[in-house]
């Protein structure tokens, strides 16, 4: 008898995960030049002019990245959706996410296209360009 599918993760599993989060908050950090004296002193948002753009992606892969239909509209959400977005407003950088092939999104963060790939976990190949 097959078991329904499930969700859930296991413990290496969830590492990774967390893993590949703590490389895209290291790689936003090194993209807008902070350092940890500019991380610690809290500084005025900047102007509309002055926001920078990180160039991600997503693919369909519930629960980490998918659309939810609210109210008649159709909204990105899932968990790495979620933690970029939390990354750009604490980094008061604008994200822009579209709907890319996992291979072409990993290709396009190696050609400098793309500057985070959320849910990617390390690699000795990502180690070259990422």
């Amino acid at each position: 008898m097959r078991r329904p599918h499930s969700t859930r993760l296991g413990r290496p599993a969830v590492e990774l995960r967390i893993g590949g989060l703590l490389a895209v908050l290291v790689a936003c950090g090194a993209l807008i030049g902070l350092t940890a004296d500019a991380a610690a002193q809290p500084q005025p948002p900047p102007s509309r002019a002055e926001a920078k753009v990180l160039r991600g992606g997503w693919f369909p892969l519930d629960p980490y990245q998918y659309r939810e239909y609210r109210r008649g509209s159709t909204v990105l959400t899932g968990y790495d959706i979620e933690i970029e977005r939390a990354l750009g407003r604490i980094l008061g950088v604008d994200i822009q996410l579209p709907e890319v092939a996992w291979e072409e999104h990993l290709a396009d963060v190696a050609a400098g296209k793309a500057d985070l790939a959320a849910g990617a976990t390390f690699s000795e190949e990502r180690n070259r360009y990422a």
